[in-house]
């Protein structure tokens, strides 16, 4: 029994001390490191501004603001903002505009933001985590189920 045990942990050691140094060596193939940098520049200013902004709701619960430009013939309606927004926990896009003259109505609907988080999200203390240790805890139980088997087979003989 002790001589099994002794086997066992001896092939656990040998395991972990061969698996570790080999992944901490990491891929010499060349590993390209992106690194994003957030965009600092100042934004820039609608060239319009609506004249009347209206926060309502549609019959099936959502929410829905409506802006309301005036235009002068010197004016591009083309100018009129049509990015998606956030306000107070709902991002809103653009669904319509229309226009009567040289009024122009832009309609944004509302979806409420959910607060679950991402898969992204749930997964970020594993990425954190060391290969190393990933990779030590798998040999380990790599380890610990060939003792278990070589355990068994031999308590079946005797």
């Amino acid at each position: 029994m002790k001589r099994l045990l002794l086997i066992f942990a001896v092939a656990a050691i040998l395991l972990c001390a061969t698996a570790v140094p080999a992944l901490a060596a990491g891929d010499s193939s060349g590993t390209v490191i992106q690194v994003l940098v957030p965009d600092t520049s100042t934004p820039v200013a609608p060239k319009l501004y609506p004249t009347d902004v209206t926060e309502t709701y549609t019959p099936n619960g959502s929410r829905m603001i409506v802006k309301t430009y005036q235009i002068c013939a010197d004016d591009d309606p083309g100018d009129i903002p049509r990015d998606s927004f956030e306000r107070e926990g709902w991002r809103y896009t653009l669904t319509d505009i229309t226009h009567d003259g040289n009024t122009y109505t832009a309609s944004f609907i509302g979806a409420a933001i959910s607060d679950a988080p991402s898969a992204a999200a749930q997964l970020a203390p594993l990425n954190s985590m060391p290969l190393t240790l990933i990779a030590a805890a798998a040999a380990l139980l790599a380890g610990l189920s060939l003792g278990y088997f070589i355990f068994h087979k031999n308590r079946r003989k005797s």
